[in-house]
């Protein structure tokens, strides 16, 4: 910092830099109070194991990564798509403006709830192409028009049968 400021270089909030990236490529936006590490790896090895080589920016480590030898919560892939994870914990997920955003769930977590439903109202404006959330009350109007999922009768995607066993664990869609 102090090298940069003798430089008069621009010193900008990472969260700048990323917003950058987000609206120049096609990013899936990972948001919501708990879930954004996880959800964000998952998207990430979905788009890997199809062959797209994204690219990943997230707050947790990936296991996989680590285990190349990379750093876990960022990779730089050839393809056109990076996974974030949006975090609303600083506010900076309403800088982002990704193709697609994602809300898994609201609760109190950092701030209040109105404060966060506020912040996920304005990725959801702010979502180029898709705009994806669970179908869980807390969300309310967030949900319409959205792609929802989740296991009620609402969710345009819904999990039918849930089997958790010893031998693993199944998910019916």
């Amino acid at each position: 910092m102090r090298a940069a400021r003798e430089r008069a270089l621009p010193i900008v909030h990472r969260s700048t830099i990323l917003a950058h990236w987000v609206a120049a490529m096609r990013s899936i936006a990972v948001s919501g109070t708990s879930g954004k590490s996880s959800v964000t790896a998952m998207v990430f090895e979905v788009l890997r194991g199809a062959g797209r080589d994204p690219s990943v920016i997230t707050g947790g480590d990936l296991v996989l990564l680590q285990r190349e030898g990379l750093w876990g919560n960022a990779w730089a892939g050839s393809g056109d798509a990076l996974v974030i994870e949006a975090d609303e914990s600083d506010g900076s997920l309403v800088r982002y403006q990704p193709a697609i955003g994602l809300v898994l769930n609201l609760s109190r977590d950092h701030k209040s709830e109105e404060e966060v439903a506020a912040m996920f109202a304005t990725l959801r404006r702010r979502t180029r192409e898709r705009f994806v959330c669970s179908d869980e009350e807390a969300l309310g109007a967030l949900r319409e028009g959205a792609l929802t999922f989740g296991t009620s009768t609402r969710a345009d995607v819904r999990g039918t049968a849930i089997e958790l066993g010893p031998s693993g664990s199944r998910f019916v869609v």
